[in-house]
């Protein structure tokens, strides 16, 4: 409690949630089920997220992190990687359609009798791609496969696709290329791709970052074009 004290604005929101409380003991019960979450959740599976579980839990109890010694104040900015690399992915791809989903725009519906959205993130009347911001080089999770297959069978598509990065350290020793077909799906049909944009991490400055991304950019595109042309020629 003395930590969600520590600002004016959190005191403010305490001050009016304890006045609507009968009593405190209410209040301590009410807040009793949130205490579990300023706590890291640990698993091994998340091992590797410890320390950015500590970075939001400092964040929500507005606890100050200082990294060197000094007065001076160090500001931060916190973004959607998910979100930052979808619009990234639209610049790309300037011809297809792109939804909005936080926007709720551009919304296909799912059923003919009754409004239920879906939102694809990139589509025409050959594919429909999915960006993921996440690793994809090995395999891609259950959930992932079936709003993929959901966006395809809705839009009567043959083709699907996955949109990820990658680093070239990741994938060097990999049996297959960044961009290729993941599989060809049963019932009725369809070939699902995956296309990898690697993510320059051996620029030695700026421009040279810029310069590799745009070759890694292109390769991508090219890829995307090839596998159309090429499920063109197949029907």
């Amino acid at each position: 409690q003395r930590s969600l004290r520590s600002s004016r604005r959190s005191s403010t929101t305490m001050a009016r949630l304890t006045s609507l409380m009968p009593s405190p003991p209410p209040f301590r019960r009410f807040l009793c089920p949130f205490r579990r979450f300023f706590r890291p959740f640990r698993h091994p599976y998340y091992t590797r997220y410890l320390p950015l579980q500590q970075l939001c839990l400092q964040i929500l109890r507005n606890e100050s992190m200082m990294y060197a010694s000094g007065r001076n104040e160090l500001s931060g900015i916190l973004f959607d990687g998910s979100w930052l690399w979808e619009e990234y992915v639209a610049k790309l791809l300037p011809q297809f359609n792109h939804p909005h989903n936080r926007k709720q725009r551009g919304g296909l519906p799912l059923f003919s009798d009754r409004n239920y959205p879906q939102y694809p993130d990139f589509y025409n009347h050959d594919i429909v791609l999915d960006a993921k911001y996440k690793r994809l080089e090995n395999t891609i999770g259950r959930e992932d496969i079936h709003q993929l297959v959901t966006y395809m069978y809705m839009m009567q598509t043959k083709y699907g696709g996955y949109i990820y990065p990658y680093s070239s350290k990741e994938i060097y020793d990999l049996p297959y290329s960044p961009s290729s077909k993941y599989g060809t799906l049963m019932g009725y049909g369809g070939i699902v791709y995956r296309y990898g944009i690697e993510i320059c991490s051996h620029a030695k400055d700026y421009p040279s970052f810029c310069n590799e991304m745009k070759m890694a950019e292109l390769v991508f595109q090219q890829e995307l074009i090839k596998h159309l042309a090429q499920s063109n020629e197949t029907i």
